[in-house]
């Protein structure tokens, strides 16, 4: 029981609203003028390091905060609080991946000081195996990192992270957030992040309202069904050519695809208390054998416009590359100051290879990549049941 009393959950969601947008299909007498909203969706586009602080002025110091003792993901707000950090940032961790989690730990998440930044490993509670709760709960006393949510399923065949572990993420995150926060992130646990990149940027964003940080797409999503249509990086074009509409979809929005997705502090709490949002994700969670084509990250974007309608969208998706030893991403080439992630790291060499580029000048060409990304003979068996 001691292992739970950090843990974060979320209660039965409240009754919905009956005429939310985030609970029926697509209607045009009633949703049309949607499409002039997002005609007039607020979308920031940076060109460069330098375009942030044209938004709020000089970017604040780097400088790590006065933190005598750094907090534990397990402490509560007030000692989160009390150490004066800028950023919180939830990696969604497979339960089943240690090694992910020690590739991290060895590379990008040792800039967490200087970052200002709390980094924790969030899974869920149940699910996991007994071996596998022993593992992580060993970690957790080396580490301080774990980050559990008590009542989330975790490690289920197919995709681990699930709709109910996103909306947990963000309760544990609205509970878990000191008075100096300004943001919270989610990033996948394949993600490799330039992490002081990620600070400077949020700071520099600090007096933007309602902000969605990520690298943006659009959707539209059909809530009764839990499907999409029309993806497209530039706005409405395939939802009006594919006739979305006219499907039950409402009109597409902007998500940000997995890697970095980060929310200032006033979506975290719109997130981890709207009632629509609880019963959205209660619907999807009971689905047997949901196999639905609607991602969390699509999700995420829906329910913000959805259900605020004032939200400003940071683009960053030409920072955000996946990694292809064949085709280098062209974070490869930019290096540490201007890349912010890349993506598809999916083993503890990875990691390595990639702290090795971005850090220590190491040469990138497709034969180190191939070489150096390899799993381990431990990663391989590990991960061979995972891969279908």
């Amino acid at each position: 029981m001691a292992a739970l009393s950090h843990a974060y959950g979320h209660p039965p969601p409240p009754s919905p609203s009956p005429v939310s947008r985030l609970l029926r299909e697509y209607d045009a007498a009633l949703d049309s003028p949607m499409i002039r909203q997002q005609r007039r969706v607020k979308m920031i586009h940076p060109y460069g390091a330098r375009a942030w602080p044209q938004v709020c002025g000089a970017r604040m110091s780097e400088a790590a905060p006065e933190a005598s003792v750094w907090p534990r993901c397990s402490d509560g707000r007030e000692r989160v609080a009390a150490a004066k950090l800028r950023l919180l940032v939830g990696v969604q961790s497979d339960p089943r991946m240690p090694f992910r989690r020690i590739g991290i730990r060895n590379t990008w998440k040792q800039e967490d000081r200087v970052s200002a930044a709390l980094v924790c490993f969030v899974i869920g509670r149940q699910g996991p195996s007994s071996a596998q709760l022993r593992q992580i709960d060993r970690e957790d006393a080396a580490h301080g990192d774990i980050l559990w949510l008590a009542n989330v399923s975790d490690g289920r065949a197919g995709r681990p992270m699930g709709m109910d572990k996103l909306l947990g993420w963000w309760r544990a995150a609205a509970k878990l957030m000191g008075r100096t926060m300004t943001h919270a992130v989610k990033v996948d646990d394949d993600t490799h992040l330039m992490l002081p990149r990620l600070s400077a940027d949020l700071m520099a964003l600090r007096c933007v309202p309602h902000l969605y940080y990520g690298g943006m797409a659009f959707i539209s999503v059909n809530p009764r069904t839990f499907k999409t249509c029309g993806f497209d990086y530039g706005g409405l074009g395939h939802y009006q050519s594919y006739g979305c509409a006219s499907r039950g979809f409402h009109v597409a929005m902007p998500f940000a695809i997995g890697a970095v997705v980060g929310l200032s502090s006033s979506l975290v709490q719109l997130v981890a208390s709207h009632r629509d949002i609880a019963h959205f994700v209660a619907r999807y969670s009971s689905r047997q054998n949901n196999k639905t084509v609607l991602l969390e990250d699509m999700a995420l974007g829906f329910w913000l416009a959805y259900s605020h309608g004032n939200v400003t969208y940071a683009n960053v998706v030409r920072w955000i590359g996946d990694i292809n030893c064949g085709r280098p991403s062209a974070g490869l080439r930019r290096g540490a100051q201007l890349s912010l992630a890349l993506h598809r790291a999916k083993f503890f060499r990875s990691h390595a290879y990639l702290w090795w580029i971005m850090h220590h000048n190491g040469t990138h060409t497709e034969a180190n990549c191939t070489k150096q990304t390899l799993p381990t003979r431990k990663e391989a068996r590990a991960f061979a049941p995972l891969a279908g």
